[in-house]
């Protein structure tokens, strides 16, 4: 019951719009808005006060962050003030190396990444 709360507390911080997302271990910040997205969650949580490596952060969605027609695989790591959304309208880019990739025009976040804060996609 608790985590059913502290999941409903997280989506009402955040703006939604037609998108998928594995609210079960997913940690989505204050002010962050995803739209036509896929968020695959984590295989376990992590927050910002729980003592591990903040030089990766925590897995989930910093607070600010803008994810607009993309896919976020497991496990991965977004930073505060991140916008995923390809505004430039790229087809295809291998930018595997920093964890991300564009494939037909959408943008994939890889397994594992962490995108640093202030990142524009």
């Amino acid at each position: 019951m608790v985590l059913l709360l502290n999941i409903l507390a997280a989506l009402l911080h955040c703006l939604n719009r037609l998108s998928a997302i594995d609210v079960t271990r997913c940690s989505l910040l204050d002010r962050c808005l995803i739209e036509n997205a896929y968020l695959m969650g984590a295989t376990e949580l992590t927050f910002e006060d729980d003592g591990s490596d903040q030089e990766e952060g925590p897995l989930g969605v910093g607070a600010g962050s803008v994810i607009r027609n993309a896919i976020v695989d497991r496990n991965v790591s977004i930073g505060k003030g991140v916008m995923i959304e390809n505004v430039a309208g790229i087809e295809e880019c291998d930018r595997a190396h920093e964890g991300w990739v564009i494939n037909s025009g959408l943008v994939t976040i890889l397994h594992g990444a962490r995108i640093p804060d202030g990142t524009v996609i």
